[in-house]
């Protein structure tokens, strides 16, 4: 019994370590150009609001380049009043240029609105204001995994057309704007919230909490972790009548991570390698836990399992969409049940 409780708190204690080297550090931008790469008229300022506010703070410029219309067309209605939109949110800071490239908007889930050649014209247009760019610039781009398919495509023409102009030594950055994509590792909290919050009636009992979206995997990034930045984001999304600030504010009233997508950077800290260290210390420590504690109950020891198995997973894919937690929790038990018996 005693073995048990010690390996069960090492084990604690390993995951504890994994979590502080997985937060977020902090980091200011100082560049001449940053270039925001958004794929609708509200993204660049969920996405850069905030890392403009640091480059315009130390003397750079803003370059906004939007993939599509916001509409199903440039003319329409809704594009016109989401462009002006943007202007007013932007207005508040010197030194913004914009750019369209006037693809339309597409579904959330696609398919796209917009032919793979249309896409191919979208890479040879920002292609030639890549080659504008100046050497110390900064482009900013959506993380991989997003939710809507056009912040996945607006990744990919940045990057094209990137490749394409041969300017590598420009520091491309990315930020997860909105995905079904959680981290124990980066926010255990948010995820035993959302764990609890599949139970029934548990819910009901759960304080409203504000979700933010992780990486994929590796480091957690950076925060610029400035109050003034983040009043800023907040005070730009008032702009997007059409959009409903208010819903805007309720789900991006997050600081945003961002992190070096093509060139490691010394401002931001790339802690992953010791959290992957301190994660799979974590994960040997709970399944030898599990076979104590199967040894002394065997009730304990599936139950051990279980957790084993759920916490390897989360740990090791965090891709998972949030209504398939309680799934996942029970497959997790049902399989360490299983197991437990078979040994």
């Amino acid at each position: 019994m005693t073995l048990f409780l010690i390996a069960l708190a090492v084990s604690l204690l390993f995951f504890l370590l994994n979590v502080y080297l997985s937060r977020p550090g902090t980091a200011q931008f100082k560049t001449s150009e940053l270039m925001i790469i958004a794929a609708h008229s509200d993204d660049c300022v969920i996405m850069g609001a905030e890392m403009a506010w640091s480059v315009v703070k130390s003397g750079g410029t803003i370059r906004v380049v939007y993939l599509t219309c916001s509409g199903p067309d440039p003319s329409s209605e809704i594009a016109l009043t989401r462009a002006k939109e943007a202007r007013n949110a932007w207005a508040s800071l010197s030194s913004v240029s914009f750019h369209d490239l006037n693809l339309p908007e597409s579904p959330v889930s696609g398919p796209t609105a917009y032919s793979p050649a249309s896409l191919e014209t979208a890479v040879q247009a920002l292609e030639q204001i890549v080659r504008e760019l100046p050497p110390d610039a900064l482009v900013l781009v959506p993380a991989s995994h997003e939710e809507h398919i056009d912040h996945r495509n607006a990744r990919s023409v940045a990057i094209k057309a990137c490749n394409k102009a041969e300017r590598t030594e420009l520091a491309i950055i990315e930020t997860p704007e909105y995905n079904s994509v959680i981290s124990l590792r980066a926010d255990p909290v948010h995820v035993m919230w959302l764990i609890l919050s599949q139970f029934p009636l548990v819910y009901r009992w759960l304080p409203e909490r504000k979700v933010s979206s992780s990486f994929l995997s590796g480091p957690s990034g950076v925060k610029i972790s400035k109050r003034a930045a983040f009043d800023l984001k907040l005070g730009m999304l008032q702009s997007f009548e059409s959009q409903d600030p208010e819903l805007l504010t309720r789900y991006f009233s997050w600081e945003s991570r961002y992190r070096p997508l093509n060139k490691p950077s010394p401002t931001m800290p790339l802690l992953g390698g010791f959290a992957d260290i301190a994660a799979l210390v974590f994960i040997a420590l709970l399944t030898l836990t599990s076979f104590a504690m199967g040894i002394w109950s065997a009730e304990l020891g599936a139950v051990g399992f279980g957790v084993s198995i759920f916490v390897v997973l989360l740990l090791s894919y965090s891709l998972i969409k949030r209504r398939g937690i309680l799934i996942l929790f029970t497959l997790s038990f049902v399989a360490g049940f299983l197991i437990e018996s078979s040994v």
